[in-house]
């Protein structure tokens, strides 16, 4: 098992920017008509957004659920990390508004 120590060191700002992208490319060009998750994309529009958003219509909610779930399954004292939970899921949903921003000016 990972552990996070204090303050989230390197290793994990790291682990929090692969599943920025990790959510970015599952929610946005794998989406699209004719890509493997499309489907999934169809029917996630038909659930209520509150829902369908963060299993994979936003990827922001998206990338927010990865990071909360993926910390909790990591680390075994959670209640010790509340700050350090907190500011991975953060970091991670930063990295992927950073992401979106950057995609978004290259085309």
């Amino acid at each position: 098992m990972l552990s996070a120590p204090p303050f989230l060191p390197f290793l994990w700002l790291y682990f929090g920017l692969l599943l920025a992208v990790l959510a970015w490319v599952v929610c946005v060009p794998l989406t699209e008509p004719g890509m493997i998750f499309s489907p999934l994309a169809k029917a996630l529009e038909r659930l209520p957004r509150w829902i369908g958003k963060p299993l994979g219509l936003c990827e922001k909610c998206f990338a927010g659920q990865i990071a909360f779930w993926s910390f909790a399954y990591w680390n075994n004292h959670l209640s010790d990390l509340l700050t350090e939970w907190s500011l991975f899921v953060g970091w991670t949903i930063f990295c992927t508004i950073l992401i979106e921003k950057t995609a978004s000016k290259w085309n």
